[in-house]
């Protein structure tokens, strides 16, 4: 199934930016699957980090469920002007309509 995602990258900043991008030389991408409330502290959204592979799918295990949990507040919008847009052909053993739901109205 095609789905459109905004494309997001850590603040430099944030806490996680150092972990995940500088250290590792990893690519500052991640587009929004989900989003999750640990706590009043912790309002996260769930992320899939997009590299040179593309995204991570693990056959048996949901797209939504196999994500990292990063605050909203540590992500910002990619791009100069506007925000860049990636286009995914997803398929549809990794998608509930739940989860399909949650992606279009996050990243509209």
């Amino acid at each position: 199934m095609k789905l459109e995602f905004k494309v997001y990258q850590l603040k430099s900043d944030s806490k996680m930016y150092k972990k995940m991008i500088k250290d590792s030389e990893g690519i500052n991408e991640f587009i929004i699957v989900g989003e999750e409330k640990l706590n009043e502290e912790f309002d996260c959204y769930k992320v899939q980090q997009n590299d040179e592979r593309g995204i991570c799918l693990i056959d048996g295990i949901m797209f939504d469920d196999f994500s990292f949990l990063i605050k909203k507040d540590e992500l910002e919008l990619k791009g100069d002007i506007g925000c860049e847009i990636l286009e995914l052909d997803i398929p549809k053993k990794y998608l509930t309509l739940d989860a399909i739901e949650n992606i279009q109205r996050l990243n509209s």
